[in-house]
C-alpha cells in the first residue's frame, strides 16, 4: 500500500505541471469496472479470487479542479475451490458507499486526469454453499447446506483515471486504485471449521486489493471554457 500511495502522490505532483486545461467540467457521472486483485492478507491471498469491482459515483468539479464526489460500490470475490478441501462454493459479495475527494484537470480538449482518495463503509457478506459426493449415484448432492455471515468494514482507496474524451459530454478513462479495508479475513468465516493452516497473526490484518480496469464518464453540465 505504501508504494501505491507514493505513486499516486507522484503523479498529483506531476499533474500540476501539465498545461492549463482548455475546459473545465462540473458535474459528471462515472461508472467503474474493473477487475480485483486481492492482497494484503495472505488467507484473503490464497483462498479468494476476485471477478468484478463496480463503482457507480457522482461528481462535482470546482473551477480549481478540486472535486467532491459521493458513490457505491459493489465487488465480488469467489472461492479458489482448489484452496480449501472442502467441496465449497460461492464468495464474498461487498456492498457499500464511499465520498471522495480529488483533482480532475484538463490539460487538452482530449485528455484530463482524475486522481483522489475514496473513503467508504461496507457490509461483506459471504455466501457459500457446501456439497458432497453422494456416493449411490457419484452425483454432487447437497448435504450439509449454506453459509451466510455478513462482517461490516470500513475501507480507504487512493485512485487514478486517465481520461480521454470523445465529445464535450462523453468520456472514457482507464482506471487504477488501491482498496484497503479493515475487514480481518479468515477461512472460517467462509463456513469451514478450520483456518486451513494459517497462523493468528497472518490473519490478524485489514484485507486490500488492487483495482485495474475501464470507466465511462458523462458530463452532466455544460463545460466552462478557460483561457
Amino acid at each position: 500500500m505504501r508504494i501505491s500511495l507514493y505513486l499516486f502522490l507522484l503523479i498529483w505532483i506531476f499533474q500540476g505541471n501539465l498545461r492549463a486545461q482548455s475546459f473545465q467540467p462540473d458535474f459528471s457521472f462515472t461508472l467503474e469496472l474493473q477487475l480485483p486483485v486481492a492482497t494484503q492478507n495472505k488467507a484473503f491471498n490464497g483462498i479468494m479470487q476476485g471477478l468484478v469491482n463496480t463503482e457507480p459515483m457522482i461528481q462535482y468539479t470546482l473551477p480549481n479542479s478540486l472535486s467532491f464526489a459521493i458513490g457505491g460500490k459493489y465487488s465480488f470475490f469467489t472461492v479458489n475451490e482448489f484452496r480449501v478441501s472442502e467441496n465449497i462454493t460461492g464468495g464474498m459479495h461487498t456492498m457499500g458507499g464511499f465520498v471522495k475527494i480529488g483533482s480532475e484537470k484538463f490539460h487538452s480538449d482530449r485528455f484530463a486526469t482524475d486522481i483522489g482518495i475514496k473513503v467508504g463503509y461496507a457490509t461483506n457478506l459471504f455466501a457459500t454453499t457446501f456439497y458432497e459426493q453422494d456416493p449411490a449415484d457419484l452425483n454432487n448432492k447437497l448435504t450439509v447446506g449454506k453459509n451466510r455471515q455478513d462482517f461490516e468494514s470500513f475501507y480507504v482507496q487512493p485512485t487514478l483515471g486517465l481520461i480521454l474524451t470523445a465529445d464535450e459530454r462523453n468520456a472514457y478513462r482507464f482506471s487504477i486504485a488501491y482498496n484497503y479495508s479493515t475487514l480481518e479475513f479468515a477461512p472460517t468465516q467462509l463456513g469451514i471449521e478450520t483456518n486451513s493452516g494459517y497462523t493468528a497473526e497472518e490473519l490478524n490484518k485489514g484485507t486490500g486489493s488492487l483495482l485495474v480496469g475501464f470507466a465511462y464518464t458523462r458530463y452532466l453540465g455544460i463545460p466552462a471554457a478557460t483561457n
